[in-house]
Order: structure tokens, then sequence, then C-alpha cells
């Protein structure tokens, strides 16, 4: 997997760093909302890893350490792409039991992709996050359970968690993509990202 944590704006003003921490990427988001709370204004958890995730036993762990370590994640990348471009629609049925627990039939209807840091224990540092914070997830989602959006909720005052019935852990793909884009936005702009 692969730190898919950004931030979105940042400039010289206090309270002016927004972060959307995505998936594996949710830790490092959590880390620096909590390690720099007079630089945070927002923070958004999207389908994100708020708690000890996969386990050294655990058969994804052991295949993402071997593909996704450096010195191969960049042919792992380049394999998908080109089997991807030659089979899609294979690549797709293949790829998605890892993303959703729904059956390919649900959702083709629905839909006409750094595991040290996934044994970690997040809770001292979601319980020190003091700034808005909006948790976006899918009910359907394989990859990172549902029980890492009640760790956040719990752990984080004031968190607003947002969870609709998607097709999967692609939460920005789909017809149910529009809803989390609107509720993102608003959550945004009710927090003044915008000048």
């Amino acid at each position: 997997m692969r730190n898919l944590s950004s931030v979105v704006r940042s400039s010289a003003d206090k309270k002016s760093t927004y972060i959307i921490a995505v998936s594996a990427g949710g830790p490092t988001g959590v880390c620096f909302a909590a390690m720099f709370p007079d630089r945070v204004a927002s923070l958004t958890l999207q389908s994100a890893v708020t708690k000890p995730w996969l386990k050294p036993q655990d058969k994804e762990y052991k295949l993402g350490r071997r593909i996704f370590k450096p010195s191969v994640e960049k042919k792992t990348w380049n394999m998908i792409a080109l089997i991807n471009n030659i089979l899609p629609q294979t690549t797709f049925k293949l790829m998605l039991p890892s993303f959703s627990k729904l059956r390919f039939s649900e959702i083709r209807e629905r839909f006409l992709i750094d595991l040290e840091q996934s044994q970690t224990d997040y809770t001292n540092e979601l319980r020190s996050i003091r700034t808005p914070t909006l948790i976006q997830h899918s009910k359907n989602d394989s990859v990172v359970p549902l029980t890492h959006v009640e760790q956040a909720q719990s752990c984080i005052p004031h968190a607003e968690a947002n969870v609709l019935d998607s097709w999967g852990h692609l939460i920005w793909i789909g017809q149910h993509a529009r809803h989390f884009d609107e509720k993102l936005l608003h959550f945004l702009s009710s927090n003044q990202i915008y000048d």
C-alpha cells in the first residue's frame, strides 16, 4: 500500500493546513494533526486506517511486503498497468474482492486500487486531535473495516462520520462519489477553506 495522505493547502499562517488522509495514509494524517495542532485547520479521513490493521501473519501483509518493497514496487505498478491496459475487465474482476465485500454483480450495478504503519496503535494521537474532523467511509469497504471509523469517532472529539452504502474502498469512484464530494465540499467550506 502506498501512503496516500496529502496536504491540500498550506501557507505560513497558523491553522493553514487542511489534510485529507486516504486509506493507508490515515496514520500520517492523524500523526500530523496530533503533532501540529496549531497548524491544522481540518482533517478529513477517507477510507482511512486509524488503528492496527494488517498483521504480519495476514496473507495481504506478506504479499504487500513482497510486491511493494522499494526495489520491486515500480515493477509491480508497471505490471498492473500493463495487464489493466490489455485486459481491463479481467483486472477489475480480479481486484474487486480486495476493495469490496459485495458480489461482482452488485458492484457492477453500482459502479458502471507503508505496511509498517499498519501495526501501530494511534489511540493517543487520535485523542489529541482537536481540529474539525470529517470521516468518510463505505460500509462495504473490505480493505479498511468500519471498526476504523468507530475508533476514530470514539477518540476524536466532535468528529463527524459520513458512511454511505457505496460499492467499496474507493469511495471517490462510482455513483455514490457525488455524495462524498458534496459532503467534503460542505465540510471544507464550513471550516473556511476558501478565501
